[in-house]
């Protein structure tokens, strides 16, 4: 096909958040190297951002072009790629390439990731060939990116004013591993950039007491002046969530995530799968970006503080090229090491605008020795109301009275996470 404007110059749908701006020449490398015809654009395409056009069987040439406006940090893809693009970033070179190359004249192109001459590619059954189309998994840093991560200095520049956020990651009985508060400071620059400094660990440990560690964890936070505590409330992380609740303070504010909440397929946060991917993979992005400075903690931790912080996690592209990080059932199933630190920090990239002050608790003083509140209605749900009613359930406002047990005021947020639930415009 000829590379003209009138060819490509029609309205074309494209995604804007799945190709790195870093990654535009590796994949076009790759694609090369696959055997597929990637063409430079002509003078008139150049001005309209296109980086080249990429030819596929059965359609008129697609382009991959410049992105624009917040999402310029990525290229605009065409909607067809969306498969290619799926085994691309599945696999180490989308940030390990470093050269094409014919070891024979004539002969095909073959890929050298890591130093290492890779099989060339072969066509099946008519379709495009992928390097690695039988490992569509990976893992998404390596010891190189997070020894970097561990040797630069802050990217926060001087003076900025930030935020002190503590990502809590609690193990226990359903939950193997370590229990980590990873402190940062956090700023969110102009450019729309999340930039993070790993300062301390207040706690890095084996399964505690959890009263223990919250109000050790509340007494450090509350000496700050914008602080932020977020806790994973998987399993045991739910109590340490409400031990913190039931403190009163108007200073600090305490936010409970379910990190298996499922996110829309459309949208800015369309590339993961639910909210514990969403955060793994910015997290990952900042690291390989040189956007966060990482530390050890001082205390030795067991086992490789590589794989602590993520070397060994795995995940892959779903079919739909968005991100899946594999689930800590999945990790626990598998036998397969858990990366503790980054769990705990990966909590301040989720989606939402870090929060600068405590939600205000009810003003109203609640009644001494109240009843037990009614059990909530047990009503089947779908996956994704049932996360959102775990998610009303741990954030919700109410107050713990110290009059009352433990177990009354936790009925009392399930009552009213059913109440919001049912309220829910269908």
């Amino acid at each position: 096909m000829s590379n003209t404007a009138k060819a490509k110059g029609q309205g074309q749908a494209h995604d804007i958040d799945l190709l790195l701006a870093s990654n535009v020449g590796a994949f076009e490398q790759w694609l090369r190297a696959q055997g597929i015809t990637v063409t430079p654009p002509d003078k008139a395409n150049i001005a309209r951002g296109v980086h080249y056009w990429v030819e596929l069987q059965g359609c008129k040439p697609v382009s991959v072009q410049e992105g624009s406006g917040r999402n310029a940090r990525y290229a605009q893809t065409h909607f067809r790629l969306r498969p290619l693009l799926s085994r691309f970033l599945a696999s180490p070179v989308a940030s390990a390439i470093k050269d094409i190359v014919r070891p024979t004249a004539p002969g095909q192109l073959q890929i050298v990731v890591s130093g290492q001459l890779q099989a060339p590619s072969r066509a099946v059954n008519g379709e495009v060939p992928a390097l690695l189309q039988a490992n569509r998994a990976g893992h998404l840093l390596s010891d190189a990116d997070i020894d970097r991560a561990l040797a630069i200095e802050s990217p926060i520049p001087e003076a900025a004013e930030v935020k002190h956020v503590f990502g809590v990651r609690v193990a226990g009985a359903g939950r193997k591993g370590m229990t980590v508060v990873a402190h940062m400071k956090v700023y969110d620059a102009p450019d729309s950039r999340r930039l993070v400094e790993v300062i301390d660990y207040p706690i890095c440990s084996e399964p505690g007491a959890l009263q223990s560690h919250a109000e050790a964890l509340f007494k450090r936070a509350e000496a700050l002046p914008n602080a932020t505590i977020l806790v994973d409330v998987l399993d045991d992380g739910l109590e340490l969530f409400q031990n913190l609740q039931a403190i009163a303070s108007l200073s600090v504010a305490r936010y409970g995530l379910t990190m298996g909440m499922m996110l829309p397929k459309s949208g800015s946060r369309k590339r993961f799968t639910n909210l514990r991917t969403e955060c793994t993979v910015r997290a990952a992005e900042a690291i390989k970006g040189g956007e966060m400075k990482l530390m050890l903690p001082i205390d030795p931790v067991v086992g490789d503080p590589f794989v602590l912080f993520g070397s060994k996690t795995p995940y892959h592209m779903t079919p739909d090229a968005r991100f899946q990080v594999a689930k800590p059932s999945e990790i626990e199933a598998s036998n397969l090491p858990t990366a503790d630190l980054l769990e705990a920090i990966c909590l301040a990239f989720h989606g939402n605008e870090l929060p600068t002050v405590a939600e205000q608790p009810s003003e109203v003083e609640p009644a001494p020795a109240p009843a037990p509140a009614a059990p909530a209605p047990a009503k089947p749900l779908d996956q994704y109301l049932s996360d959102l009613r775990d998610d009303f359930a741990a954030t919700c406002p109410l107050v713990w009275d110290r009059e009352e047990s433990m177990a009354a005021f936790a009925n009392r947020r399930w009552v009213y996470a059913q109440a919001m639930i049912d309220a829910r415009p269908q």
